[in-house]
Parts: structure tokens; C-alpha cells; sequence
């Protein structure tokens, strides 16, 4: 076939993101070694690494061992080159954080957005700080290459129109947030699932580093799951893949009112059992939470629902093991769908001091016939994480034409 220019040029391009994907896998590495690792000429290696030095993607870092004679030059991936944004809307603390490409978080900033009703003002927060932090760090806007928020609900990534909102988002409804950050950074931006992008992080950088196919179970203000199947993110036709929230686990349930929640998250959903134990309180119910709210049921929150397990409540107790069961009904029943190694369970479920983790595996493994393991979120901060992985590899894929 006859050699073209635009047949060189593809693999000029090809190989310079070999020689980028070997470094950033193995580390840093001689010009020697990348040639025998990739199997192409000498010549050829040091004319791309050459171009790949002057384009700044690409760092010599000092001097290797050597077995005798001249020691080589190491070559690194310039992790420096660009900027990526994590934004994280998850919960009632907006959080965003600069990060370089390795990932390494270089600085984390978190606002109380739990009453603001206007989506205008969270943007503003969320522009007026990626500028504050690309300031404060010294560095030029133009090096930011990837914007990537986590959202709750279901996001058309190619529209930024967002479906299946929980009750507590609706300040978003006239704003297209993916519009509105690409125009104002001229940067690739990214919005995905939160609970999405907490399994994508697990996947990447948590527990789940170890394993090919894993869930990710949120139970916090609202109920999903996040899907790893074979390394890779599973979303779904319609980026809907782990909203399971709305799985239901009786027959009445098909009578449930779909609108905002679903029938598991309005069972095991942190404001469906506040909801709960309200409800049970003015009934009557026998509980030492009552003298933790100061006799108001309404003031019934989190913050006492942790003390009423540290004091071991039977009501308390029969609460977490009510949630405790339905939750291995339904991770038992994911584990056996997709034969699952790995369940992460995160959320502010986990920190209310009560031991799902023991009665879950138990439990779970007995349903699963392969087994299947229940363990709790590692990171802090899975949503950032996950956005992180996300931009990487979008950065990865398209650095020879990033700005």
C-alpha cells in the first residue's frame, strides 16, 4: 500500500501515545528501553520523544543505572503539563479540587450549599473558584484541560439535560451546567452519575483496584449504585445503569409514586428513615431518641441517630437491622446478576456507628453461591477520585490534541 502523508502522520501520532501510555504505566524510563518495550527503531523513538520534549509533554528527569558505560537519560510523562477540576455535587457540601495529572489533589475547597435555593449562585461558587485556585496555584487557565462534576441523577453527557433529579436538586431545572462551564473555560467538561463516578474511583484508586467487576452502593440523602464491569464503567443506553433506588422488593410497590424516590430508597434512604422514626415517635413509640430530640420528633436528624446507636436503642438497633436486611436482599441479588467479586457500600449510612459490614457478609454470603464480598468505601472522597479517573482518561485519549 502506498505510504501517504496522512498514513505517516497517524503513525507518528500513534507512536508518540505509545511512548505517552508506556511512561505513564511503567514510570520513568530510557529512550533504550522505550525502544526494545515498543519494538521500534532507535531513530524513531528519539525523533517522537524529541517532539514529545518540545511539546512539553514529556520530561527528562535525570540519569539511570547503568551496567557499564554511559548512564541513560530517564524520560518521564510531564504530570504538570495540565490541570484537572473535580466537582462534586453529591450532597449539601459542594466540593471542588485542582488536581494535577498523576492524580494528586494539590488543593480541596468545600461550601454549604445545604439552603441555597438558586442554581446560578452554585455555578458562580463553582467558576469563581476554579479561578481563585488556578490564581492562588500561579497557573494559566489555558492549562486547564478537563472539567468533571458529579451529579445526582441521570446526565446526557452529550446535552448536559439532566432526568430523574432527587427532590433536592430542582435549583438546577433552567440551568445546562455542561453548557454554561464549556463556555465560560473553553475546557472539556464532563458530567456524570456521582454514585457513577464514586464506583469509577473505587475502581481506580480504592479497594476495588484488585478486582475486574465491582458495585458501588451509596445510602445517603439518596440510593444508588455505581457499576464496574471488566474494568470499565457500565452506564447503561440511557445512563441509568445502578438507579436503584426504584428497584422494588414487593409486588404493592408497582403502586409507589415514582416521581422523586423509589420504593428501596424511601425504605433504607437516610431521609426515609428520619421519616420513619418522625412517624413512629408521634405514634408512640418507645425510644430513648425521643429524650435525644428534646421531645420533638421533628428534630430527629442524624446527629441523633448516631447517639441513639451508641447507646445501643432496641428501637435504634431494630432500625439498622431492618435496613441491614434489605440491603443484603438486594446486593445478594446484584452479586448473582452479574457475578460480582466486590460490593463497596458507601455513604453517610456507614458512619452512623452501627456494623453493617459483619451481619452483610454473612448474610450475603449465604445468597450468593460463588460469594460474593461487602466492604466500605476506602476513599474519603470517591466522587472526586472517580471524577479524576474520568478526565484521565479522557486526557489520556486525547493528549496530542489537547491545547
Amino acid at each position: 500500500m502506498e505510504r501517504t502523508a496522512g498514513n505517516q502522520l497517524m503513525i507518528k501520532e500513534n507512536n508518540q501515545k505509545f511512548i505517552i501510555d508506556t511512561l505513564i504505566d511503567r514510570g520513568a524510563t530510557s529512550r533504550a528501553d522505550l525502544a526494545k518495550l515498543l519494538k521500534l527503531s532507535a531513530p524513531s523513538v528519539s525523533n517522537n520523544i524529541n517532539q514529545l520534549l518540545q511539546k512539553k509533554l514529556l520530561l527528562e528527569i535525570g540519569e539511570g543505572d547503568s551496567a557499564g558505560g554511559r548512564r541513560p537519560i530517564l524520560l518521564d510523562f510531564n504530570y504538570r503539563y495540565g490541570y484537572i477540576i473535580g466537582v462534586d455535587l453529591s450532597g449539601q457540601d459542594l466540593k471542588i479540587a485542582l488536581s494535577d495529572l498523576k492524580p494528586e489533589i494539590m488543593e480541596l475547597r468545600k461550601f454549604d450549599i445545604s439552603n441555597e435555593k438558586s442554581g446560578r449562585k452554585i455555578l458562580d461558587i463553582i467558576i469563581e473558584t476554579i479561578v481563585a485556585l488556578f490564581a492562588k496555584h500561579q497557573l494559566n487557565l489555558k492549562q486547564l484541560l478537563t472539567i468533571v462534576v458529579g451529579f445526582p441523577g441521570v446526565v446526557n453527557e452529550a446535552t448536559g439535560r439532566m432526568a430523574l433529579l432527587p427532590l433536592w436538586v430542582y435549583v438546577w431545572d433552567e440551568i445546562n451546567l455542561h453548557e454554561e462551564l464549556q463556555k465560560k473555560f473553553k475546557s472539556k467538561v464532563i458530567i456524570k452519575n456521582d454514585i457513577n463516578l464514586a464506583a469509577l474511583g473505587e475502581s481506580r484508586y480504592g479497594l476495588g483496584r484488585e478486582y475486574h467487576n465491582l458495585v458501588y452502593v451509596s445510602i445517603d440523602r439518596g440510593v444508588g449504585a455505581g457499576v464496574v464491569i471488566d474494568n470499565r464503567l457500565y452506564e447503561g443506553t440511557r445512563r441509568a445503569a445502578g438507579e436503584i433506588g426504584y428497584l422494588a422488593l414487593e409486588a404493592t410497590d408497582v403502586a409507589f409514586d415514582h416521581q422523586n424516590f423509589g420504593p428501596l430508597e424511601s425504605r433504607v434512604g437516610l431521609p426515609g428513615l428520619i421519616r420513619k422514626i418522625r412517624e413512629d415517635l408521634r405514634a408512640g413509640c418507645d425510644s430513648r431518641i425521643l429524650d435525644l430530640a428534646q421531645g420533638d420528633p421533628e428534630r430527629v436528624d442524624l446527629r441523633v441517630i448516631k447517639a441513639a446507636v451508641s447507646l445501643e436503642d432496641p428501637y435504634i438497633l431494630g432500625e439498622m437491622v431492618r435496613i441491614q436486611n434489605q440491603l443484603a436482599v438486594i446486593m445478594a441479588n446484584i452479586g448473582i446478576l452479574l457475578d460480582l467479586e466486590l460490593v463497596i457500600l458507601g455513604g453517610q449510612l456507614t458512619s452512623l456507628g452501627y456494623d453493617f459490614l459483619k451481619p452483610l457478609n454473612e448474610m450475603v454470603g449465604k445468597l450468593v453461591p460463588l460469594g460474593t464480598k461487602v466492604v466500605y468505601s476506602s476513599l474519603e472522597q470517591p466522587v472526586l477520585y472517580g471524577a479524576f479517573a474520568a478526565a484521565l482518561e479522557y486526557v489520556q485519549s486525547n493528549i496530542l490534541s489537547l491545547k
